[in-house]
C-alpha cells in the first residue's frame, strides 16, 4: 500500500517542507481520521491559530503527526527540514516528529499543544473532539466503520 511505504512518508515530509519554505501555512491530518467539526475554527480559538506550530499529544505516546498545522515561521522551517532528512531513515513518522520537536526544543518557541480531548479522540475522547483519529484500529473496514459512526 502506497500510504504505508517509506516513499510516501519521505514524500509527505517534503511536501510539507516545500509549502512551508514557500510562506505557506500547511494543516496536515492523516487519511484514517474525520473532522467532527470545523478544526479550522478550533485552530482560530489559539491565539488566532498564530504561532509556529499547533500538534497534539498523544496521551503520553509523544507529539501525534496525525494532525499538524505548521505556520511558516523559522522555527516550523527548521523543523520541516529535519523532519525531510529523518523521513530518509527508518522509523515510525509519529516518533520523528516527537524527536525533532524535542530536540529543537519546542518549549522555547511558539507551539501550541492541542487538546486530546478535542483532537486526536480515541474512543473515550470521541464524543467532544473536533477531529478523530482511527489510528488504534486495525483494517481499513474497521476503520472506516468506526470513522462513520462519530
Amino acid at each position: 500500500v502506497l500510504f504505508r511505504s517509506c516513499t510516501f512518508a519521505s514524500r509527505r515530509a517534503a511536501y510539507i517542507h516545500s509549502f512551508v519554505q514557500a510562506d505557506c501555512s500547511v494543516l496536515f491530518n492523516d487519511i484514517d481520521s474525520a473532522w467532527k467539526g470545523n478544526a479550522l475554527t478550533e485552530l482560530r480559538s489559539y491565539m488566532g491559530g498564530a504561532g509556529d506550530l499547533h500538534v497534539y499529544n498523544d496521551n503520553g505516546a509523544g507529539f501525534a503527526d496525525s494532525f499538524v498545522y505548521f505556520n511558516p515561521t523559522n522555527f516550523t522551517k527548521e523543523v520541516t527540514e529535519a523532519l525531510v532528512d529523518s523521513a530518509r531513515r527508518p522509523g515510525r513518522d509519529r516518533a520523528k516528529l516527537d524527536a525533532v520537536l524535542k530536540k529543537k526544543q519546542y518549549e522555547q518557541h511558539d507551539v501550541h499543544v492541542l487538546p486530546r480531548s478535542r483532537f486526536g479522540g480515541y474512543a473515550s475522547d470521541a464524543a467532544q473532539a473536533v477531529f478523530v483519529h482511527a489510528s488504534w484500529i486495525v483494517g481499513a473496514k474497521e476503520k472506516k466503520q468506526y470513522l462513520l459512526g462519530q
